[in-house]
Parts: structure tokens; sequence; C-alpha cells
């Protein structure tokens, strides 16, 4: 039997680690492979793109741990988490396209990066569309009538 409360807990701890390993990805793996060097994505030269990077990791992550100590992980949250996990995943992207991808970033960073952030954006994306806490069933007023009606005593 499906259990959607259970199933939106363990959505939270993939967006954590989903975070963390793009946040440890961002920090100390390398990213980009030139000749014999490897650089990390922390040493690029576009702090816009690092910080793009940064933020895009570290949003999903903060709000899925305080989703975790909530008890609950809000709508608004997963649909911060997933625009942030895209944001990130677009700063991924080179500008040359494809074969500048194959070409240039060859690092496990990098891979790790894109990784992270595909699952956490669909982790993100499913905690959005099923809700954490069951929503609140109303009654027509004719039907509860009849149910205190039909209640014996």
């Amino acid at each position: 039997m499906f259990r959607q409360k259970r199933f939106v807990k363990w959505l939270k701890y993939v967006v954590v680690v989903c975070g963390a390993v793009g946040l440890v990805a961002v920090l100390f793996l390398p990213m980009i492979r030139v000749g014999p060097f490897m650089l990390r994505a922390i040493d690029d030269t576009s702090t816009v793109a690092v910080v793009r990077l940064l933020v895009g990791f570290a949003v999903p992550l903060v709000l899925a741990a305080l989703a975790i100590f909530w008890k609950a992980f809000p709508r608004w949250a997963a649909i911060v988490s997933a625009i942030a996990f895209m944001a990130a995943s677009f700063a991924l992207v080179p500008e040359g396209g494809r074969s500048a991808a194959s070409a240039k970033f060859e690092a496990i960073g990098y891979d790790l990066m894109l990784f992270s952030a595909f699952i956490g954006m669909v982790a993100s994306v499913v905690a959005s569309i099923f809700l954490d806490r069951k929503a609140p069933v109303e009654v027509p007023r004719g039907e509860v009538k009849a149910m205190e009606a039909s209640i014996p005593g």
C-alpha cells in the first residue's frame, strides 16, 4: 500500500543528500581537466557561475533540512528547491554546447554536480506533487446532517 507521508519523508532526505553532494562537488572536487591539471568549480574566474552553483545547491539543502526539522515539506519549499536545482543545472551547461561539454568537462565534480542537480530536481518536483500532510476533507452539510441522524442515541 502506498504511504504518502512516508514517501515524502524519504524525498526530503534525497533532497538533502543531493544538495550536500552538489556543495561538496562545487567546493572540493575537480570539475575541469586541462592537460595534467584539474580545476575545481570554486577556482573558476566567473564568480557569477560559482555563486549560481553554490546557491543552487545550498538553498534546497537548507529548505529540506528545515523540512526535516518541521516534520513537513511544504509545497512552496519543494517548488523553490526544484527551481534552485534547475538554476544549478543551467549554470553547468557550457556555452559551446554538447561538444564543449565532452571536451572540457571530464572530471568527477562536473558529473556529480549534474547528477545531483537532476535527481534533486526530480525529487523536489515529486515532493511538490505529493503533500506531506493529508489535506482536510470537506463534507457537505447535507451529508453531515444525514450522518448525525444515523447515529443512535
